[in-house]
């Protein structure tokens, strides 16, 4: 039996799906028929599998919020129930009904789904040859257990992204900087390892601009735009290091494209920039407005941020240098997303929303208003930084982490082509946002009707732009309000009268 974690419910072809995760760093998949969770048939779990490039991460975290379930992976192959490895993925010999041709920004995503134990929510039980899936008590949890309830391993209490640091150069977390020697590669998520990687850390303006007059491929007014932006960024976030920045500003590449250009390095009609760190070049549309006052000033400025946070370079000595605010293999891909276009928006200066990744925007213009964390924050410190900075304002432990899975899920669903998700798996979600937003905005000297009014400005937050999406998101108000009102009745607050309620 595994360990698994529901993340999220999701439509493809038809039909329906749970996407689950493990502590080991594995995803898996049941098919929902009527209510219960069935094995999917092998050829569908292959064609999802090429659809999800989706972050993922081991997990094992010991907050009892949390439910868990747990199954051994398996799929249905000629009519026959097999258990799932990487072998039978791989080299089974089912096509998916499109071409990598058809998907030429996603990757072929195999996973071996051994991959999440229930605490007292139960699920129906779905079979094929009376194979079952279990809901399990959640003081099960700290034991994986066969469905005779037999212990056949003990689990980690402590997640490993979360691992203090192991020497020297980590900031915080082990994860900070890791040297694998076998493959010849760095990893470093954190300012604290850029004096190791470089040779310099916490570069000047001066030098910035030094950088800048060197480099041929930025034309006059790319220049100036870069350099205004770093001078706004450290005004707005004082301590910010743009070494990695500065590193990129010695190849770095503006290049203006036409329309089609653009599609072509993109795969979309509809972009007007991108940064692809492995070419280190940011790719910008013939026209493009650079004025402060325009949405393309957003876009822009979105795309430079990626590349003041993010590198790829091969160093002297043979070693390939990944810096990065998130392990690529872990979540938080949309979670960098959302936080340039909060920071890039408060760069800006002109008070506006974004329009942008714009649910998971909202969720952390609440989550920023509350935690002590900002632009200087994100720039010199990995995602786990953040992870701390939310349990610590909530006063959790280890939860924060579910939760930024859970916005990336989300957002990995809506943005994932041919995938319907679904929202009523993302509750735990919204509800914690809800707290969040209490617990920063409703104090104890408030009557109960002044703390109820703040519940319309957090809808007003969470569906901003939602009436002008050519696809709109259709979430459960009621889960927030329901949230919202447990709350404040906790509270006691009175009402105007004088009276407790």
């Amino acid at each position: 039996m595994n360990k698994f974690r529901k993340i999220a419910r999701f439509k493809y072809n038809s039909k329906r799906y749970q996407l689950f995760m493990s502590e080991s760093n594995k995803i898996a998949f049941l098919e929902i028929k009527d209510g219960k969770f069935y094995y999917p048939e092998l050829s569908d779990l292959i064609e999802i599998n090429y659809l999800f490039n989706y972050s993922r991460h081991s997990q094992n975290i010991k907050n009892d919020k949390i439910k868990y379930f747990h199954f051994v992976p398996k799929a249905i192959r000629y009519g026959v129930l097999v258990t799932l490895t990487s072998s039978l993925l791989v080299g089974c010999g089912q096509k998916p009904s499109f071409t990598l041709e058809d998907l030429p920004s996603y990757k072929n995503a195999y996973t071996d789904t051994n991959s999440v134990y229930s605490d007292s929510e139960t699920i129906e039980e779905g079979s094929y040859e009376s194979e079952k899936v279990d809901a399990i008590s959640n003081n099960q949890s700290s034991n994986i257990t066969d469905s005779q309830n037999n212990i056949v391993g003990e689990v980690d209490n402590y997640l490993d992204l979360l691992a203090t640091a192991d020497d020297g150069i980590d900031f915080k977390y082990a994860s900070d900087y890791e040297e694998l020697e076998y493959v010849n590669r760095i990893y470093v998520r954190d300012s604290n390892a850029y004096e190791e990687v470089y040779g310099y850390s916490n570069v000047t303006i001066e030098q910035i601009e030094s950088a800048l007059n060197s480099n041929t491929k930025i034309n006059n007014d790319y220049k100036q735009f870069i350099l205004q932006y770093v001078r706004d960024w450290n005004r707005l976030y004082p301590g910010s290091d743009f070494s990695t920045l500065y590193h990129n500003l010695s190849t770095l590449e503006i290049k203006v494209c036409t329309k089609d250009e653009m599609a072509r390095h993109t795969l979309s009609t509809t972009s007007l920039a991108c940064y692809k760190k492995s070419e280190n070049t940011i790719y910008v549309l013939d026209g493009i407005d650079l004025s402060r006052e325009s949405s393309d000033y957003i876009i822009v400025a979105h795309e430079l941020t990626h590349c003041a946070r993010n590198t790829i370079f091969e160093r002297e000595d043979g070693k390939k240098i990944f810096v990065s605010f998130f392990d690529d293999m872990n979540m938080g891909m949309y979670i960098e997303e959302a936080l340039i276009t909060d920071f890039c928006y408060e760069l800006q200066g002109l008070g506006n929303k974004s329009n942008f990744y714009t649910l998971q925007s909202s969720y952390f213009r609440i989550i920023l208003d509350a935690i002590d964390y900002n632009g200087a924050d994100f720039m010199n410190h990995s995602v786990n930084y953040l992870i701390d900075k939310m349990d610590e304002y909530m006063e959790d432990e280890q939860y924060a982490y579910h939760i930024i899975t859970l916005i990336d899920a989300e957002a990995a669903l809506r943005y994932t082509p041919y995938i319907e998700p679904e929202f009523e798996d993302f509750n735990e979600l919204y509800q914690y946002i809800t707290r969040m937003f209490i617990k920063n905005n409703v104090t104890s000297d408030m009557t109960y009707d002044e703390a109820m009014s703040k519940y319309d400005e957090l809808v007003e937050e969470i569906t901003y732009y939602f009436d002008q999406m050519k696809n709109p998101i259709e979430l459960d108000l009621n889960v927030f309000k329901e949230e919202f009102e447990r709350e404040i009745n906790s509270m006691e607050l009175s009402n105007e009268n004088g009276l407790s309620r």
